[in-house]
């Protein structure tokens, strides 16, 4: 198995796992609602992010909280939510590469999550408080 080495790898991850995330009986209503209707412009900014995150190949200037804090708001983005996606991210990462890039892929999106949960944990006491 091949490790991932450029932007066609990262695209086909990112194909497969947005497959796996609009089957998924947790989580395909908030993809198909949120992402569905707007599909591959979506994938193509997940696919520019994984870019540059793991090959510094392209520049992406989105912020990510910023850009989940109204599906949080929506959707309760909570652990539950966390573990299945990264469940999913890594097992189509598993079952598609192997190698250096595929695991630090893997950490960095687990990373990802543990700070984005713990945002929005932030974001949801600071709601409460203030109402």
């Amino acid at each position: 198995m091949r490790d991932i080495e450029n932007r066609a790898a990262i695209d086909q991850v990112i194909a497969k796992f947005y497959d796996q995330l609009l089957m998924d009986p947790l989580l395909s209503d908030l993809f198909e609602r949120e992402v569905k209707a707007d599909l591959e412009a979506h994938l193509v900014k997940i696919s520019d992010f994984w870019e540059f995150n793991l090959l510094g190949t392209k520049e992406y200037k989105n912020n990510m909280f910023a850009a989940h804090i109204g599906v949080h708001n929506r959707w309760n983005l909570n652990q539950k939510k966390f573990d299945r996606w990264l469940d999913l991210f890594c097992q189509t990462i598993d079952n598609l590469f192997k190698g250096e890039n595929a695991e630090r892929m893997k950490t960095n999106a687990r990373g990802i999550a543990a700070v984005m949960i713990s945002k929005f944990q932030g974001t949801q006491f600071f709601n409460k408080k203030s109402n």
